[in-house]
């Protein structure tokens, strides 16, 4: 994690306006603010169009570091014996609440991602959805590559399909909510997304296959839905869900 030098600016009446409030909006439209002269807060104002700053005296220039951010959340990819969240499996209420839009992505956000991610980790899945750990929140993590640390993990918040191929793909699904239950599923083989990533930066991503398929299958979370509702051979699904303590009642068939 790399640390940029910010300072507070003099201004009339001895007052100062403290720049952490948005430092980190600074950051991302690429302004380095390293002057004392007032000049450069009054274009700081200017880029990023804030208005309200909280005031403050002081009887001096200070330097403040802050630390700014990486490019994605580092968790180790490993197996931990008590994971920080508890999943929440078929049956329970909070997997059928539609989740909410996260209006302020910050620390505490990015500490539930992390989180996520090692919960997932620990159970050996792909993706893992707010909802899923019983937090009502538009929040996913994905990782296909949890074998090579060096690759991140995918973070989406807010996230909103932009348009799905007409090509469907029919291919076998399982859950961490739904544990040893593996049944055959009809999706769009691609997908193109909108979203947030963990510091508030609006991206798009085009996926196909495999992860097209998780991110559809993450989304559904977000909506209320599980993958057994999507489920044609209900037969074969009541067998399955028996044979592995799970109720059919339990599911919302959507096909």
């Amino acid at each position: 994690m790399s640390v940029s030098f910010i300072y507070v600016f003099r201004i009339q009446e001895k007052y100062q306006y403290k720049l952490s409030q948005f430092v980190h909006v600074i950051y991302r439209v690429g302004l380095k603010v390293d002057s004392t002269s007032p000049n450069y807060l009054r274009l700081a104002l200017r880029i990023v169009n804030i208005k309200s700053l909280v005031p403050y005296k002081t009887s001096q220039i200070e330097r403040v570091t802050f630390p700014m951010p990486s490019d994605t959340i580092a968790v180790e990819k490993k197996k931990l014996k008590n994971p920080p969240l508890q999943l929440h499996y078929l049956g329970d209420r909070a997997l059928r609440q539609p989740a909410k839009r996260i209006t302020k992505i910050d620390e505490e956000v990015r500490k539930l991602a992390r989180q996520m991610l090692q919960t997932m980790y620990s159970s050996d899945g792909i993706g893992l959805a707010a909802p899923q750990v019983g937090v009502n929140k538009q929040l996913i993590v994905i990782d296909l590559e949890i074998d090579k640390p060096n690759i991140p993990p995918l973070v989406l918040i807010n996230p909103t399909i932009k348009q799905t191929s007409q090509e469907i793909c029919l291919a076998q699904e399982g859950c961490l909510s739904i544990p040893n239950v593996y049944m055959d599923v009809k999706r769009p083989e691609k997908v193109e997304i909108a979203y947030k990533d963990e510091y508030g930066r609006p991206k798009t991503l085009k996926a196909d296959g495999l992860l097209a398929r998780c991110i559809l299958h993450e989304m559904d979370h977000l909506n209320g839905v599980v993958f057994v509702d999507r489920v044609e051979n209900s037969l074969a699904l009541a067998q399955e869900l028996s044979k592995n303590g799970f109720s059919q009642q339990a599911v919302k068939p959507i096909v």
